[in-house]
């Protein structure tokens, strides 16, 4: 990965993603979804989280939480670090259609990736 800036990957559940340019290895690995469904009334529009299993060359495995935004006063995953690499989830699909649980290898996951400079 280049310092041209943020990068945005589509990930998939338990399908693994390599950032070729910087061996950068990136995998859902459990999924939390707690969104609202689609035409019902809600307080808030809940939040749906990524747990990833990130790795690269020479530096050891790690787990993040990444979550869809939610008020800072939750205290709910937003933003994880590793590295010189930020995470963060932009997207979700597919919405949140009913209260019924959506299975796990339907979820599409759109990742923010940032590296620092340095």
């Amino acid at each position: 990965m280049s310092d041209q800036g943020p990068q945005v990957i589509s990930l998939a559940y338990r399908q693994p993603v390599t950032l070729k340019e910087a061996a950068l290895k990136v995998e859902v690995t459990d999924i939390t979804d707690s969104r609202c469904p689609v035409n019902a009334r809600c307080v808030w529009a809940g939040q749906a989280t990524a747990s990833l299993k990130v790795s690269m060359t020479g530096k050891a495995e790690e787990k993040l939480v990444i979550g869809t935004p939610a008020p800072p006063t939750m205290n709910l995953p937003g933003e994880a670090v590793y590295g010189a690499y930020r995470f963060s989830l932009i997207g979700v699909s597919p919405a949140k259609g009913s209260p019924d649980a959506i299975a796990p290898e339907a979820y599409k996951f759109e990742v923010k990736i940032v590296k620092s400079g340095g």
